[in-house]
């Protein structure tokens, strides 16, 4: 598994794949109608790694490279005591990650009565091109009255 931090400071996505914590490993919960929370705990002490800033875009892929997780960190990662070393005390940072569904959620809808007294083929061509018209194609919808 995979995971990059997008810290918002022109460096693009960090891989942060070897600075999770064994003993805090990604955990992903996904409930129904809610947003999905990536979390987990990293080690950075080690590393040069920066610490996720808040609102860092994440991205957790598996190794076959399927997204498994994208969002946005939501609050300022906890620094957690773990002990100490040769260079003094080491702290791992416990971060939570709300992913995109949640800004999508805050949008409003834009009422524009798309529907009325229009035929059926083109109501569905207008909503397919306001959602993403290079997504789908609509060139044998019907634009007759069903």
């Amino acid at each position: 598994m995979k995971i990059t931090i997008d810290n918002l400071d022109g460096a693009g996505a960090v891989d942060y794949s070897n600075a999770v914590a064994v003993d805090g490993p990604l955990k992903m919960e996904r409930v129904l109608n809610a947003p999905s929370v990536c979390s987990g705990m990293l080690d950075i002490s080690a590393s040069t790694l920066p610490v996720p800033a808040r609102r860092g875009r994440v991205v957790v892929t598996s190794d076959a490279g399927t997204i498994l997780f994208t969002g946005y960190v939501a609050t300022e990662p906890e620094r957690v005591y773990a002990g100490v070393a040769t260079m003094g005390p080491v702290y791992r940072y416990a971060f939570s990650a709300v992913s995109d569904e949640w800004l999508l959620d805050k949008q409003s809808a834009v009422l524009s009565g798309a529907g009325y007294a229009q035929a059926s083929g083109a109501l569905l061509t207008t909503l397919t091109n306001r959602v993403d018209a290079g997504l789908f194609t609509t060139t044998v919808v019907l634009a007759a009255r069903n």
